[in-house]
């Protein structure tokens, strides 16, 4: 038997190979690459087309999650119509949100407890203020992007000592520093006894700001860079959104100027008495914040998500309220504390139809309610539409609890 070549033998096996090779580069989607796991990815979104996934960006939430996944700290990037200018606004970790669970909670424990996307709706509906998308950093996440861009200078107000997360303490001087990676999350993250409520705020906003306005100027390695933090860091839209965006902020050098402002807080009381340093919305205050600044970012009204200011003098109700509303397209926002009217106030601010009031009325269980329809543009709007642009961004519709509903739900006083 004549025996075969052995180059002939390596051509066939060749051969075969590519056929085999051909046959799965079809079976697999026609030569495109298969996309990675969500849990590979810096991407919470799931994996569609470029031309289906482009998000129109303009309010982008950045938040810091501490080692046990509460946050830390947040500030909501607000910028123009157009994107040539940008506003940083802080929010406190205490404030209080409803991510529609069984009870109210701070933000810092929600950022823990929900998704991302159910943190970032629930703050939302809390401000009134739109939020396009959000970035989630943890402590390993944020070092990574400092090194990134080669550590960063911040102006601390005092010296401090932080603990890193190999627990290595470091003392950060006052005046003028630089920062590595693991220094500068460690810095973000401090917890300093007796320092005023804004204090890490301010230090998580000065390293994100820092930070943000060194990256990469390129949409390609400004998505490289988001993307290799991998599971340390979260998005609730497609990453390549987010590049796209940070790009037009750096080549504006809008980090450099932007103005950082802590959004109005009052104390809340809705969480009893074992949480009196939960805070609440100065729902009024942040619609002159916002306001003054573009009122293309607030959230436009929606019949199926009608944010309902909810005021009272008495948490309880007001947290009655809330459970009123539950199944129905009311979506409740603490209001804070007004004089008890004999009849349950009603205002009007929002394109409202009046079978949508009277579903209210009914989910309150009242069989009357003093109602005013402040439209856009009608006699009771008055003449400073200034005010009248303010109450309409605080809420679609405000309610006045009042005797009535007291009498109705409340047999004894007490709070949640």
């Amino acid at each position: 038997m004549r025996r075969i070549p052995s180059f002939l033998k390596w051509l066939a096996s060749g051969l075969a190979g590519i056929a085999l090779f051909t046959g799965i580069f079809l079976l697999k989607g026609n030569g495109r690459s298969l996309p990675l796991p969500p849990e590979a990815t810096a991407s919470a979104s799931p994996s569609v087309t470029p031309a289906t996934t482009q998000v129109d960006l303009h309010n982008l939430l950045v938040t810091v999650a501490r080692d046990d996944q509460r946050i830390a700290g947040s500030l909501l990037v607000v910028t123009d119509k157009n994107i040539t200018k940008m506003r940083i606004f802080t929010i406190s970790p205490r404030v209080v949100v409803d991510a529609q669970g069984s009870e109210l909670t701070d933000l810092a424990t929600a950022g823990f407890e929900k998704a991302s996307t159910r943190v970032e709706q629930a703050l939302e509906d809390a401000s009134g203020v739109r939020i396009d998308g959000s970035l989630v950093l943890q402590r390993l996440a944020l070092a990574g992007l400092v090194d990134s861009v080669r550590g960063i200078d911040v102006t601390n107000p005092k010296a401090i000592r932080v603990r890193a997360q190999e627990n290595r303490v470091f003392r950060i001087p006052a005046g003028r520093v630089h920062l590595d990676g693991s220094r500068a999350a460690a810095y973000a993250l401090a917890r300093v006894a007796k320092e005023p409520r804004n204090a890490q705020s301010a230090r998580i906003s000065a390293v994100l700001q820092a930070t943000l306005a060194k990256l990469p100027t390129s949409e390609q390695r400004m998505e490289e860079t988001l993307s290799s933090l991998g599971s340390l860091s979260r998005t609730t839209v497609p990453t390549g959104d987010v590049a796209r965006y940070l790009v037009r902020l750096n080549l504006k050098n809008a980090w450099l100027n932007a103005k950082s402002t802590p959004f109005a807080t009052e104390p809340s009381d809705l969480g009893g008495k074992t949480k009196s340093s939960w805070e609440r919305f100065d729902l009024h205050e942040v619609a002159r914040q916002v306001g003054n600044f573009t009122p293309a970012a607030f959230t436009e009204y929606s019949k199926t998500s009608i944010r309902v200011a909810v005021s009272s003098k008495f948490a309880a109700d007001r947290l009655g309220a809330r459970r009123d509303f539950r199944n129905t397209p009311f979506v409740f926002v603490d209001g804070g504390m007004q004089i008890l009217p004999k009849v349950t106030r009603v205002r009007v601010y929002s394109e409202v139809a009046p079978k949508t009031i009277v579903s209210l009325r009914k989910a309150l269980g009242l069989k009357k309610i003093d109602v005013v329809y402040q439209a856009i543009g009608s006699a009771t709007a008055g003449a400073d539409t200034g005010v009248f642009r303010t109450r309409q961004h605080v809420a679609d519709i405000t309610v006045t609890l009042g005797v009535d509903y007291r009498a109705l739900h409340n047999t004894k006083e007490s709070v949640y």
